[in-house]
């Protein structure tokens, strides 16, 4: 009986924890990250839709978010400084960057040495990594990826 109701009161409370730090509820019907491919489509699609809290929360590797939650304080904040008017024109770049390696971009993958996944879209000087998590979800490395691996396969 009492394990029902510690798990009455954890589900009831896991909402609250929820809304009391900002993150959004995890929506993989609506942002699809379980291929490279689709989750570049998703990260664009959380970008065009302006979905700032969920890009961040979902769409970033955890040290990329952690380093970004440090900068700003919480989710919600931001996603507010995302939608400033004054980053608009920055945001819109990233769009159109990203769309561009979508399009246009040739792909690598590889794995790093702790057995990671990653795929690597490529065009000009424009690089864009993405990374497999232990979920399953791919996200994307905001740090600027190095020339690949030796063991690096092309596609």
């Amino acid at each position: 009986m009492l394990k029902i109701v510690s798990v009455l009161l954890l589900s009831m409370l896991v909402p609250l924890l929820r809304a009391a730090d900002e993150t959004p509820a995890a929506d993989a019907a609506k942002y699809p990250q379980d291929t490279p491919q689709k989750a570049l489509d998703s990260i664009i699609k959380a970008l065009e839709a302006k979905d700032y809290a969920y890009y961040i929360s979902f769409m970033v590797l955890p040290v990329d978010k952690e380093r970004m939650l440090k900068k700003h304080g919480s989710v919600q904040k931001y996603a507010e400084s995302k939608a400033d008017a004054s980053q608009a024109a920055g945001m819109k770049n990233m769009v159109d960057v990203l769309k561009s390696l979508q399009k246009d971009g040739k792909t690598s993958e590889g794995t790093h040495e702790d057995k990671t996944a990653w795929t690597r879209f490529e065009s000009g000087k424009e690089k864009l990594q993405l990374e497999k998590q232990a979920d399953g979800r791919w996200v994307m490395n905001l740090r600027p990826p190095t020339d690949a691996p030796k063991d690096a396969g092309k596609k």
